[in-house]
């Protein structure tokens, strides 16, 4: 397991810069951009949550909101509905 708290936890999580470039088919300095800025575009959300979750990575209300810009009670929910899994 592994808490990820950053933007950059994400991306070293769900297999680095190089690997998120190419899945988002774009380039590494793009990624190294939404890392400086702390932000991805909403549209890969859900898919970078679950590359994140299938690799062993795990996420708390605080490092919701950081990571996807999430509202708080948003993040709360999903971090209940996290904790519950299998």
């Amino acid at each position: 397991m592994r808490a990820i708290n950053t933007l950059s936890d994400l991306i070293d999580c769900i297999g680095g810069i190089g690997w998120v470039a190419d899945y988002c088919m774009t380039r590494p300095p793009e990624v190294q951009r939404w890392i400086e800025r702390g932000f991805v575009a909403p549209g890969w959300h859900l898919r970078f949550l679950a590359f994140a979750l299938a690799n062993g990575g795990t996420f708390d209300q605080a490092g919701l909101e950081r990571v996807f810009g999430l509202c708080s009670e948003d993040a709360k929910t999903l971090a209940v509905a996290l904790s519950r899994r299998g």
